[in-house]
């Protein structure tokens, strides 16, 4: 497998020409922020990336939020048929021969550049025939994955069948470096529009549920699901100061329970975290790397 180190990518790989249209299609994915669905974000992402790297497929699978070890299918332009390809169904990531090459990837989690000699052979590679790609079969593949801020894999960006000049694929035609190094940057680019996506999308939501929730509480459930995705959170908690009992009261929680946990309406135990934020008069954002470290702070 044609795989380098992560870090060894060189912008000296690609020519003048490439970096300049490089540059071009950089400058439109943050258009793609303003849709009503990641899918509708994605799909010209695909194309952009699919205009740039001549291929006959570019397509962009998303780890899912519930559960990251399963891909699903959100966006593709192909030759074929540009944005209708058919939605493979949930792909769980494995490392089991003859399962499939994307899942496989996916679990590997780093960038992949392969030639027809190597897809022919491979161990992991399906044996059902590609139907959405117009060569019948695979001859180039190159796989990089979307890495959030957190450093999990969001996603996987997969190209395959890069074209010669004369808009072909064949055997003879593979994936360069400088092709590498532009998905590269434009998976970093994706990351960066799906994130962007996802916060307006939660300001959306919010500011829609206050005036549609006369609960408190459940205004208060939804941020805190919304921040759990935007910050790949386990567990969220929300605590309020309640005049009456001069004290701070858990107000809503929500996310897998770590240990113990404080109940709705119970004061919480000090010392926590958010008592040492409370004590600071707001002024202070209090980060703990290794909370185990912490193991008597709540």
């Amino acid at each position: 497998m044609n795989q380098p180190e992560q870090g060894s990518l060189r912008s000296s790989s690609v020519p003048l020409d490439k970096l300049h249209a490089l540059l071009e299609t950089s400058s439109k994915l943050p258009q793609c922020i303003f849709t009503p669905s990641p899918q509708q974000s994605l799909n010209p992402v695909c194309k952009y990336i699919y205009d740039l790297i001549p291929v006959e497929s570019c397509a962009i699978f998303l780890s899912r939020e519930d559960d990251p070890e399963v891909l699903t299918f959100e966006a593709s332009f192909t030759d074929k048929w540009q944005h209708a390809l058919k939605d493979p169904g949930p792909i769980r990531k494995h490392r089991s021969e003859g399962r499939g090459l994307t899942g496989y990837l996916a679990a590997v989690g780093k960038r992949a550049r392969l030639d027809a000699t190597e897809l022919a052979g491979h161990k992991y590679r399906a044996r059902n025939p590609p139907e959405h790609l117009k060569s019948g079969e695979c001859l180039s593949l190159l796989a990089v994955p979307l890495v959030n801020r957190k450093d999990a894999m969001a996603g996987f960006l997969k190209l395959e069948n890069r074209k010669d000049s004369n808009g072909k694929a064949s055997a003879s035609v593979q994936f360069s470096e400088a092709d590498e190094y532009m998905a590269s940057v434009l998976a970093n680019q994706t990351v960066a529009v799906l994130e962007n996506h996802r916060l307006l999308q939660a300001i959306s939501e919010i500011t829609t549920a206050i005036p549609d929730t006369r609960q408190l509480r459940s205004i208060l459930k939804v941020f805190l699901r919304k921040a759990k995705v935007l910050l790949g959170a386990q567990r969220a908690e929300f605590a309020l100061w309640s005049p009456q009992r001069q004290d701070l009261i858990m107000a809503a929680h929500d996310g897998a329970v770590v240990g113990g946990t404080v109940k709705i309406g119970e004061p919480l135990p000090d010392p926590s975290m958010m008592r040492t934020v409370l004590r600071s008069g707001g002024d202070r954002l209090l980060r703990l790397d290794d909370i185990a470290e912490h193991k008597n702070i709540y």
